[in-house]
């Protein structure tokens, strides 16, 4: 098991990754399953950097029995520059398997001094999606570069071919004979030794391509969900605090009649305003004028 440096080991062989991972399963078992799938993603796209680069090296080893010629020097300018992006995009997924490895360490440190929070954070800062597209752009480059060497070679090659068909037949023409359809013929044996693995470094290319496409979208997914798990935590912390019940004051129904609530400048003040309120009512209700005696009479009816 490897501990540490992932150079000489697969990611699903680190220890700090595979306890990383075992946490998400026990907890989001869905994220889990995701960020399996991108450690294998990554891991094969180094498996086909590699196929990548044995097959640079047979066209080189080709081009290196041809005489030299214009089609020699565009093939090789080519391939050096294709191969520049593939050790660039070794490069770069090196360092990509190094983030993975330290966010899992971190992780895992994580969980156990703040709890299982701590997986979203992790989750939502793998931190590989701009290496990815930086891949993707290398991809786009070589794969039409790749591309347009095989359809250039292809191309001189029946050309070549064609006009040695044509010569064939000026000598036909010339002894009487009937000349044949020039359709290029095949592939000659250089040509067939450079276009062979040329066309299998495009392909190899596709792959990595469309590897590199998964990964991303996995990682956004992995992001996203991370996202999500921190904002519904969020909104649940808010939750608890708007739920928790302030005290209103009391209010006379003489006070709410008109549907309004006396404003204050702070709520502190309320209680001691409708005390205030209920302290004059008191007042005056004193100071009312007594009711008549009923065993008196007024001093009309006396008269």
């Amino acid at each position: 098991m490897n501990g540490g440096n992932t150079q000489g080991g697969q990611l699903a062989e680190n220890e700090a990754v595979q306890q990383f991972f075992k946490l998400l399963m026990e907890n989001r078992p869905e994220t889990g399953r995701d960020y399996s799938i991108m450690l294998w993603q990554l891991e094969s796209m180094v498996h086909q950097l590699d196929m990548a680069m044995k097959e640079l090296s047979e066209v080189k080893g080709q081009l290196a029995e041809m005489q030299e010629s214009p089609v020699k020097k565009f093939v090789s300018h080519t391939i050096d520059a294709v191969e520049k992006r593939i050790h660039s995009m070794q490069e770069g997924l090196m360092d990509m398997k190094e983030r993975i490895v330290e966010g899992a360490k971190e992780a895992v440190a994580g969980v156990k001094r703040t709890g299982i929070k701590a997986l979203d954070k992790a989750v939502s800062a793998i931190g590989i999606k701009k290496g990815l597209e930086a891949m993707r752009e290398n991809l786009s480059t070589s794969m039409a570069d790749i591309k347009n060497t095989i359809e250039k070679v292809e191309a001189i090659g029946q050309e070549l071919r064609s006009a040695g068909e044509h010569l064939k037949n000026v000598g036909r023409a010339a002894a009487g004979k009937e000349r044949k359809d020039v359709d290029g013929g095949k592939e000659g044996r250089f040509q067939s030794a450079i276009l062979s693995p040329l066309r299998m470094e495009r392909d190899v290319l596709v792959k990595l391509n469309n590897l590199a496409l998964a990964a991303i979208g996995n990682v956004e997914r992995l992001e996203q969900a991370a996202g999500n798990n921190l904002e519904e935590a969020r909104d649940g912390k808010r939750a608890d605090v708007k739920g928790i019940p302030f005290p209103e004051p009391e209010m006379d129904a003489e006070l709410t009649e008109s549907g309004k609530i006396p404003q204050t400048n702070n709520k502190a003040e309320k209680p001691s305003v409708l005390k205030d309120l209920k302290e004059k009512k008191s007042q005056a209700a004193d100071h009312a004028a007594p009711a008549p005696d009923k065993g008196r009479k007024a001093p009309e009816a006396a008269l």
